[in-house]
């Protein structure tokens, strides 16, 4: 009895130890930090060891730190050493030393994870559970930081952006990675290509030609969607699970498949987890790509070192990051479109369909050829082609299943590609197929539109320009001018471009003007409207589109949003696809 007595002793002693050497209170913070440490924007600033209160707007709390992390007040005129359990605010900035990481958690449950030699602000915070609205901005200047936006249904409407210096990143739903690598500290790669994924920014992929001053900014969607927008340009592209692109100071660069092992170095070099290269410290990641770090020490060529073995703190980690969402695609009301190609004596084109009203995707839904009266049909619960009518090769009656990938949403509208390449064959012997990406954009149409106000919408487009090897896609950007004063769409712009060299190929439809009918949310334009433009393969027919066709809505409770499905033919060239537009007074 005695001896069990003595263990309970010991082991509620250790507990006890173990409490106040990690409890920020007790926490030696910034020991062994010395001014020639620390970003030149703080050494003429007292940085405190203690924590320091602020009247701001609490936006989170500090979960992990490992290393030394400074949390700045607005304009630098405080700042302290961080810990885990200190509240942080609006307009706080965070500048984390070498071989340091800092994790924290947004009070509606977003989780950034800040990799070493990084400096990120929190510029504005918005957790408004009466409006149900959710949003967080951050201004990033550099280093590398992982972002974990949650889901959650108590909010209408969830945004988040990250600022760059050359992009602007809009996500919903996601985790996604963003670095931005100061070109002109770097002497040995200004002019030649930058590189992403590991420590050195020198492997895997070349996402952008650095030049001798400047930045470049490169992002990765691991789970969901992104929009990411030059700030030079004004160029906006969207990225998907598995896709990374970049800005610089030129403009966007390619969008270009992530490779293998990005994700897992990246939470390495941002959660503290693994070992080597950057990330100096050991333990164990979760899925999160956090863990329990070791103890970090400053290697490189300086005499200094910093000890953190009492400022390395671990709390509980965060839960895993949110699963992607459910495909959305083939739900709620809205168009689809259709590239419907035959087989007689090899592949040929049968023609462009788009739908000419809102289709309910719960139940049966149309879309029409652009140049005739034929129709395709489908069930949208099943997410089935079901009926085909074609000018030349008979009908088809049955049912064949679509493959649906999503490619974006918002919380009012959602938008994919679907194919179906099986052979649907008709009563006259022909087979059919969607082995062309086609395009569907649907969610909760308006109700009633706005009375007055003029805003402006932005967003991805894309497309298809048919082909019997399976379709060119081609992507782009919408942006749209409505006067809700004059009921009018007063600036549609539209264009989307694909390929390379000899192959490229472009869509785009600029300047139409659309009057809007008093009460309906939906719109429609033909190809005298505005100029339309079809290019294939850089030779081919350009301009004059002899038949073009563009239906659409808006979308949520205050015309939050709008998306449009549009064909276009000239001479033998054929696409069709759709547009988005974000409002920026109701942002995604």
């Amino acid at each position: 009895m005695k001896k069990h007595k003595s263990i309970i002793t010991i082991s509620a002693v250790l507990a006890a130890v173990m409490f106040i050497f990690s409890h920020p209170s007790f926490a030696e913070r910034g020991a062994g930090v010395s001014k020639e440490m620390l970003p030149r924007e703080l050494r003429g600033i007292t940085i405190n060891n203690a924590f320091i209160p602020s009247s701001g707007k609490e936006a989170g709390v500090i979960q992990e730190v490992s290393g030394a992390v400074i949390v700045a007040r607005e304009n630098l005129q405080q700042a302290y050493f961080a810990a885990p359990g200190d509240k942080i605010y609006e307009k706080d900035t965070f500048f984390t030393l070498k071989n340091s990481r800092c994790r924290f958690r947004l009070l509606f449950e977003d989780v950034i994870s800040v990799g070493d030699n990084a400096k990120i602000s929190v510029t504005k915070f918005i957790d408004d559970r009466k409006s149900q609205e959710k949003h967080a901005s951050f201004n990033m200047v550099k280093g590398k930081v992982m972002f974990y936006t949650m889901r959650l249904f108590r909010y209408k409407n969830a945004s988040m952006t990250v600022d760059t210096p050359t992009s602007i990143a809009g996500v919903r739903g996601t985790k996604f990675g963003v670095e931005v690598a100061l070109l002109k500290e770097d002497t040995d790669t200004a002019g030649k290509p930058i590189y992403v994924a590991d420590a050195s920014d020198k492997a895997f992929i070349h996402l952008a030609q650095a030049n001798s001053q400047g930045s470049v900014t490169n992002v990765h969607a691991f789970d969901g969607n992104l929009y990411v927008t030059s700030t030079s340009t004004n160029q906006t592209q969207s990225i998907s699970s598995g896709q990374s692109t970049s800005s610089s100071p030129t403009g966007l660069g390619a969008v270009v498949s992530t490779p293998p092992g990005v994700t897992q170095k990246f939470q390495q070099n941002t959660g503290g987890s693994g070992s080597g290269g950057a990330d100096a410290g050991t333990g164990t990641g979760d899925s999160a790509g956090g863990g329990t770090s070791g103890t970090t020490t400053d290697t490189g060529g300086t005499s200094t070192v910093v000890d953190t073995t009492n400022i390395t703190q671990t709390q509980n980690p965060p839960p895993p990051p949110p699963p992607p969402p459910p495909a959305q695609a083939w739900q709620g009301t809205g168009y689809f479109t259709g590239l419907l190609s035959v087989q007689n004596s090899g592949r040929q084109f049968e023609g462009a369909y788009i739908s000419t009203t809102p289709q309910n995707f719960a139940a049966s839904i149309q879309a029409d050829n652009i140049t005739g009266v034929y129709t395709i049909t489908g069930n949208g619960s099943s997410q089935s082609v079901t009926g085909i009518a074609t000018s030349l090769y008979g009908t088809f009656s049955g049912s064949k299943p679509v493959t649906v990938v999503d490619l974006g949403f918002t919380e009012y509208m959602s938008w994919g590609s679907w194919t179906q390449p099986l052979a649907m064959t008709t009563n006259s012997v022909y087979d059919l197929f969607f082995d062309n990406p086609n395009y569907t954009v649907n969610g909760a149409v308006t109700a009633t539109l706005p009375l007055t106000g003029t805003y402006d919408y932005a967003g991805p487009a894309y497309g298809t320009l048919f082909s019997t090897s399976g379709g060119l896609t081609m992507t782009g950007g919408f942006t749209a001018n409505v006067n809700f004063n004059t009921a009018q769409i007063t600036n549609y712009n539209m264009a989307v471009a694909g390929g390379t060299g000899p192959t490229t190929s472009s869509a785009s439809i600029i300047g139409a003007v659309i009057n809007l009918v008093p009460g309906s949310p939906n719109f429609s334009a033909i190809q005298t409207n505005g100029t339309w433009t079809l290019v294939a393969n850089t030779v081919g027919a350009a301009g004059n589109v002899t038949t073009g066709k563009l239906y659409g809505s808006f979308f949520g409770p205050t015309a939050n949003n709008m998306g449009s499905a549009w064909g276009m033919t000239t001479g033998a060239n054929n696409a069709a696809g759709i547009a988005i537009g974000n409002s920026k007074a109701a942002p995604f």
